[in-house]
Formats: structure tokens, C-alpha cells, sequence
């Protein structure tokens, strides 16, 4: 294989880019489950969870993930002050302003949605695309997430998929230099053309 030729890293998942490859490559269907994360600076509204006061509302809510529930968890993100701060919620489906209006008592400073493709289906047996796309110099990270979708997982396949890629370029072996080790009059002879004679 010659060592000139374009490499190319595919790191994110094919199933839902709208990305164009020529010649066209063919992987198998996958649908991702979407997670979507709401970051809201404000209070939350005490009344809503059935409480008296904001001080007896947890830092962190889980719930069941029921049809009756909009959300899956509510937790503090970060405090600004007292009455100040900023939660991160997670939910299947999108959280409307109405909604967020009845669960936050005052005012919403700031509202952030992200709709993340966090993982896949998962239905066994699973199907994997193959790692190298075009069988030549096309990579592709993301096929492992059809075993395993995480950050370290992730971290994982795209260090196999760079040791891959080191190992089909076949690049030439450099002998490492060894390291010049000064002889210890040649130190002495250094050390003693830096001390002066002064009279006192």
C-alpha cells in the first residue's frame, strides 16, 4: 500500500448526517434513540412537585419514564446565588415553553434545547458496518457504537481505528538515536570554566 495516498476518518454516525460519498457506500440501518437535553437558568417552581417551598425541592429528581411524566430527570447545574440557577433537564421529547413555564416559578433567564442522537436501538443479532468503509483508505469511528455507545467507548474505537490506520500505511521504522551521555571530565572541565576567582 503506498504511503501517499489520502487517509480519511469518518467520527460521527453516518445514520442521521447528511453526508454524500462517491462512490456511494452501503452500511446498515440503524435508528437512533434521541435524548434531548434542556438547560434552563431559572427556579424551579415548588407548586409543580407538590411542595410548599423551593428549599424542599431535591438537587437532583429522577422519575419513570411514564407517558404522565414529560421528563426523565431534573438536576442543578450550576448555582449563581441564592435564588439563581441553572438545571439541566433530560426528557424524550422536546419541552415547550408552556410546560417549562409551570415548572419554573420566575422568570426563565436563559433556555438552551439539544436534541442529541445519544445512542443506538439496540436489537440483536446487531450489524455492523465495516470499519474500513471503501476496503481502502475510508475509516469509520462510529460503527463500534452498535456494541457499546459512550464517550469512552468512543475514545476506544477511534484509538483502534488511528493503530489501524498506522499499520495498513506500513511507514518505515526510524532508529531512535541514542542519547549522547557527556563524559564526566568533560562536566568537570564545563563546571570548572564557570567558577571565578574573586579577592575578598
Amino acid at each position: 500500500m503506498s504511503t501517499t495516498g489520502t487517509v480519511t476518518v469518518v467520527a460521527t454516525p453516518l445514520d442521521e448526517v447528511n453526508i454524500t460519498l462517491s462512490p456511494p457506500i452501503s452500511i446498515p440501518q440503524r435508528k437512533m434513540q434521541h435524548t434531548h437535553a434542556t438547560f434552563v437558568r431559572g427556579l424551579l417552581n415548588p407548586g409543580y412537585f407538590g411542595l410548599n417551598s423551593a428549599s424542599d425541592i431535591p438537587e437532583l429528581i429522577g422519575t419513570l419514564e411514564v407517558p404522565d411524566i414529560p421528563f426523565s430527570c431534573i438536576s442543578v447545574l450550576k448555582r449563581y446565588g441564592e435564588d439563581d440557577r441553572t438545571y439541566k433537564m433530560f426528557s424524550r421529547a422536546k419541552l415547550d415553553d408552556d410546560l417549562l413555564d409551570q415548572i419554573f416559578s420566575s422568570a426563565r433567564k436563559e433556555t438552551i434545547r439539544i436534541n442529541w442522537a445519544a445512542y443506538p436501538h439496540y436489537e440483536a443479532p446487531e450489524e455492523f458496518a465495516p470499519i474500513v468503509l471503501d476496503g481502502k483508505q475510508l475509516y469509520y469511528v462510529n460503527t463500534f457504537e452498535s456494541a457499546a455507545s459512550a464517550m469512552e467507548t468512543g475514545a476506544v474505537a477511534a484509538e483502534n481505528v488511528a493503530r489501524l490506520i498506522i499499520s495498513r500505511l506500513s511507514l518505515p521504522k526510524r532508529e531512535a538515536e541514542p542519547p549522547y551521555i557527556k563524559p564526566f571530565a568533560e562536566e568537570e572541565e564545563e563546571e570548572g570554566s564557570r567558577r571565578r576567582h574573586v579577592d575578598l
